[in-house]
């Protein structure tokens, strides 16, 4: 019993930490992309775009979860394993 439960459990950190990966790594070409569109939009608009900067922020907080799981700093499973929030 403890062998399939230490079996499970490796299965889904597996599991998890692809998913996790693979939404890291799109993060990251995210955030290129916004920091390009906000370099533009400051550069001919003179000002930030809120919602850019709304969006980066959730984006970098999110990774920072991902972080902290992927190194042991928390147990708590960063979205999709959870509720945003």
């Amino acid at each position: 019993e403890i062998a399939v439960r230490i079996a499970r459990t490796g299965e889904e950190l597996g599991f998890q930490t692809v998913i996790l990966g693979f939404g890291f790594w799109l993060a990251e070409m995210l955030m290129i992309l916004f920091t390009i569109l906000q370099f533009g939009w400051m550069l001919f608009a003179k000002e930030k775009n809120p919602r850019l900067a709304t969006a980066g922020e959730a984006i970098g907080n999110w990774m920072r979860d991902v972080v902290r799981f992927f190194t042991g700093a928390s147990e708590e499973k960063p979205f999709p394993f959870r509720d945003l929030g």
